[in-house]
């Protein structure tokens, strides 16, 4: 198996952490709140679709690491 470094898997969980805040910050529209929730629902599935072919099809391990703890 081949293993790509993406950036991908990182933003995956980004959009629901930026997500969550900016529901927060609109706390008092009910209008934009279910906006937003829409929006990082439907990004954070467009970034986890376009990775299906390459896990699936091309039978690769998609990885992304922002430290080493021990070498």
């Amino acid at each position: 198996m081949e293993t790509i470094v993406s950036i991908k898997p990182l933003l995956a969980v980004l959009v629901s952490t930026v997500g969550a805040f900016f529901i927060i910050a609109t706390r008092k529209n009910p209008n934009f709140r279910e906006a937003w929730s829409i929006f990082a629902g439907v990004l954070k599935l467009v970034i986890v679709l376009s990775m299906i072919p390459a896990v699936v099809y091309d039978k690769t391990i998609i990885t992304y690491s922002l430290f080493t703890i021990l070498p």
